[in-house]
């Protein structure tokens, strides 16, 4: 049988708790940077390739740890791209109810839709 190993740590001291909370501070910055940046009218395209945003974000901005732009762009695009899927996928539900049910069980089914959100 196989056991997870818990090992207690010791807490951080006050200088690698100032590194922690300035990476912390900085990502959620350049976040924030990245999501107005993708919302404003002519920059849609890039939800659907990230990869043609990435070097035009690496050269924009001034943070250089490992890694950081990438995963920094990962999370600013699904932040994006979250509600355009939410309403695909109950636009989806929508028709498949449309689709399959008549009279009393359609009209329940859009009542359920209405009432969930």
């Amino acid at each position: 049988m196989k056991r997870t190993a818990q090992y207690e740590t010791l807490l951080l001291n006050v200088g690698k708790w100032r590194e922690v909370e300035e990476v912390a501070r900085t990502y959620g910055g350049e976040q924030d940077r990245a999501v107005v940046f993708l919302s404003r009218a002519g920059n849609g395209h890039f939800l659907d390739d990230q990869r043609d945003f990435l070097p035009l974000w690496k050269g924009n901005t001034s943070v250089r740890p490992v890694h950081f732009h990438d995963q920094v762009l990962f999370d600013a695009v699904a932040t994006m791209r979250r509600p355009i899927e939410a309403v695909k996928a109950r636009t989806h539900v929508t028709s498949q109810v449309f689709a399959r049910f008549e009279g009393q069980p359609r009209h329940y089914g859009f009542w359920l839709l209405r009432s969930d959100g």
